[in-house]
């Protein structure tokens, strides 16, 4: 009863990190933090930093886990944050927003955050896409035109 209590907890703070990270997203264009409920623009990443970690640790430390620390740099803390979300967040649907997310707002690329390579079962290869297809019943429907951006 506790840990699927403190485990929903879990899911919906975690959840709420992506309203942390657009509201604290770093601007490309001046290097600024920009809080969009204050205004307030803050040099580096510190909003994210200061909400987030304690937000994670205190995940961590229900769940009996240790501490977190600060990587130190901002694509450090994109990547702490993305990866905390990977185990909070499984198997509910939200992986594939995060890695594009990834590659399209954070400019990652997308071999590097996708897998690729060969795969651990069998000799087989990861394949070159980053979406899932539409099924075939969908298809049929004349509605239906499918997505127009097919890239990560």
């Amino acid at each position: 009863m506790h840990l699927t209590r403190l485990l929903r907890v879990g899911v919906i703070i975690a959840a709420n990190l992506v309203a942390t990270a657009v509201v604290a997203q770093e601007s490309q264009l001046s290097g600024r933090v920009t809080d969009e409920r204050t205004g307030d623009g803050i040099a580096g990443t510190r909003v994210l930093l200061t909400g987030t970690l304690g937000i994670l640790n205190a995940l961590r430390a229900g769940a009996g886990l240790a501490d977190t620390t600060d990587p130190g740099t901002p694509a450090g803390r994109v990547d702490l944050l993305f990866r905390e979300r990977a185990f909070w967040l499984f198997a509910t649907g939200h992986r594939l927003g995060d890695l594009r997310r990834l590659v399209r707002q954070y400019g990652r690329a997308a071999d590097a955050v996708f897998p690729s390579g060969l795969y651990f079962k069998g000799g087989l290869t990861y394949g070159p896409g980053v979406n899932l297809p539409l099924p075939a019943t969908e298809t049929n429907n004349p509605k239906v035109t499918g997505c127009l951006d097919r890239n990560a």
